[in-house]
């Protein structure tokens, strides 16, 4: 219903926010400013793509939504890439893109890290390997894509089919 609604741990409603988007994904909960709250991140299923960020309180962080104007399905990853205390965020669109959103809104460089062949229709995954980076995100072009947090292509694993969820990682034992 174009709702984000807040709960409280009895299941009571505490807020609601309406986005006037189809919200088909899954929220991320970060720190994107230095107050002591958490704060709810959303992409847009809708035509005019917005990422929103929510306060616990049900109000807009400061300079969001954002317009990307590309459909985002489901979800985005938060990661602190440059260790300044707040969320990054990550986010691909079914308009083949994978973005970079600092916590204050704007796009990285203004450009993408990623255009991919096909749609980007999940999440992203972000890897920290021995404080270098890899985020991480799948395409229904059939290519597994890692990107560096500034979009150099770390590698493309060709998988011959479309890949419709997000990866998973694991750390194995150098044993």
């Amino acid at each position: 219903d174009k709702y984000i609604y807040i709960l409280n741990a009895n299941g009571e409603l505490e807020y609601s926010f309406y986005t006037d988007q189809f919200l088909v994904g899954t929220p991320a909960i970060g720190n994107i400013d230095f107050d002591p709250e958490l704060e709810i991140i959303i992409g847009g299923f809708s035509n005019e793509g917005k990422i929103f960020a929510i306060n616990h309180d049900g109000t807009l962080v400061e300079n969001f939504p954002i317009l990307i104007n590309e459909k985002m399905k489901k979800g985005v990853a938060l990661a602190d890439i440059n260790y300044d205390g707040l969320d990054e965020i990550f986010v691909g669109t079914e308009s083949h893109n994978l973005y970079r959103i600092e916590s204050n809104g704007e796009i990285i460089n203004n450009s993408l890290l990623l255009t991919s062949l096909d749609k980007i229709k999940f999440a992203p995954v972000i890897v920290n390997l021995n404080s270098d980076f890899y985020i991480i995100i799948g395409s229904t072009d059939g290519n597994l894509y890692a990107v560096s947090p500034i979009g150099e292509i770390k590698f493309i694993y060709e998988t011959g089919d479309e890949i419709l969820s997000s990866a998973s990682v694991f750390q194995m034992d150098d044993s």
